[in-house]
């Protein structure tokens, strides 16, 4: 099940199918409580079904004496299920001690919990640097996602490019004679510049990015009055076309490809070859998507995934593509996955904050949450009725109305999901002599 269907549920429980007093946030706020709930009941009833496992880097060891270090734990490390350390050719169950035997020397090796930190004593490790322990754990509880509500703007403009910021909720776009901005926020339209022969809008950090007379232009906007840009590349061959992405601004020639600071200081060749549109992704070292020369999607050295593109776009994870259908999909270079967004799509916008601005062959104009929703995957379904009439809930008491009759029905489903929480439904673990594995295999 997906964090939409969940949503969708609780606001046809709680009647708000279309309330705008439930905000996104709101939405998204109560989503991931209720299912923080439903991870904790879980990893503390000793199941298995989130288990991670890792083992833990040696690097990080801090030797306190001769019988005392400590580890560091995963970065998202959150309640451990089992751990063990190799002896001699053997794994080996640690248990966890009493607090009057850290630094005492026990012959076993047994730790303790702190400051994201295992510690680690009991044994006489001979100054090891390098001890080897394995845990099995529950990772920290994710983050939950789900698209937002589409916006739609009430102009009947035909944009041959558009940028979106949450500054606002504001589209700019450009219909080729003048640049606008339309703030959802103001549901105002706002004249930014006026000239013929402007393309490939952009938007970042305060400026205003277009194409004009062969060249980049910025100028820096409140995104409500007219400016006034200047062009900040001067390139040996006219410039085609452009766009802004993770403090760069890239330009293609009708033979190169180029990416320079957002002021147009520091030009680097990215391509020494005809590139059209080019789309980075990846915070820390970007990697590319072109649309090749045969009009497909191409993603760094690849020379085409064989899909056919109109528009691309990109974000620190995902590639965003129009195909020359009119679909919208988001890309998953690292799994080649593409999942729809939208469909009957006639132009498609700049990535920004979490949006694409999109023009649909209905001649509206629309803000799509990119976003995407995450399929659910716990075996047990009644969690997923219990996160929705936790949600309903919420979003009835933010409404001042009556819960009393949700709760209960989530108070029933919470006793049922208690009884058969765990999936699995094999024999049950029979426990013997609870200090009989230090030094043998857990029974």
């Amino acid at each position: 099940m997906t964090t939409k269907t969940i949503l969708d549920r609780a606001a046809n429980l709680a009647d708000l199918q279309n309330s705008g007093y439930i905000t996104f946030e709101d939405r998204v706020y109560s989503l991931n409580e209720s299912y923080k709930d439903i991870y904790e009941l879980v990893t503390k009833e000793n199941d298995d079904f989130f288990l991670a496992s890792a083992t833990l880097n040696p690097a990080t060891v801090v030797i306190l004496d001769q019988t005392q270090f400590t580890i560091d734990l995963p970065a998202d490390f959150y309640r451990l299920r089992t751990a063990s350390w190799y002896d001699n050719g053997t794994w080996r169950d640690m248990q966890r001690a009493p607090l009057n035997t850290r630094g005492i020397y026990t012959g076993y090796q047994t730790y303790r919990l702190r400051d994201g930190k295992m510690w680690c004593f009991g044994i006489d490790f001979n100054g090891s640097t390098s001890p080897s322990i394995k845990i099995d754990y529950y990772p920290a509880c994710a983050d939950l996602t789900v698209p937002d509500a589409l916006g739609i703007l009430p102009l009947s403009a035909v944009p041959i490019s558009m940028a979106y910021t949450a500054t606002g909720r504001t589209v700019i776009y450009t219909t080729g004679t003048d640049i606008r901005a339309y703030s959802l926020d103001d549901q105002a339209d706002y004249l930014l510049y006026s000239s013929a022969g402007v393309k490939d809008i952009g938007y970042l950090n305060g400026y205003v990015y277009f194409v004009k007379g062969g060249e980049v232009w910025r100028g820096a906007s409140t995104l409500k009055a007219v400016m006034v840009p200047a062009a900040i590349t001067a390139t040996a061959a006219a410039v085609v076309n452009s766009t802004i992405m993770w403090g760069y601004v890239y330009w293609s020639t009708a033979t190169q490809c180029w990416r320079a600071n957002l002021d147009g200081t520091g030009p680097a060749m990215q391509f020494a070859t005809v590139k059209n549109y080019i789309a980075s992704y990846g915070s820390a070292a970007p990697s590319y998507a072109t649309i090749s020369a045969t009009g497909e999607l191409a993603i760094g050295a690849s020379p085409s995934t064989g899909i056919a593109v109109s528009q691309i776009a990109g974000d620190n994870t995902y590639i965003y593509y129009r195909t020359t259908t009119g679909q919208v999909y988001r890309y998953t270079p690292s799994t080649a996955v593409s999942d729809l967004l939208a469909s009957d799509v006639a132009y498609m916008g700049v990535y920004g904050d979490y949006r694409l601005a999109i023009y649909g062959t209905d001649g509206k104009i629309y803000t799509l949450s990119t976003y995407p929703p995450v399929t659910l995957t716990f075996p047990q379904n009644i969690a997923y009725e219990i996160m929705s009439y936790q949600c309903a809930m919420d979003f009835k008491r933010k409404n001042g109305a009556d819960f009393s009759m949700l709760e209960k029905r989530r108070e029933e489903l919470w006793i049922r999901f208690a009884s058969q929480i765990h999936a699995d439904d094999a024999k049950p673990e029979r426990i013997q002599n609870a200090y009989a594995n230090f030094y043998g295999p857990w029974r």
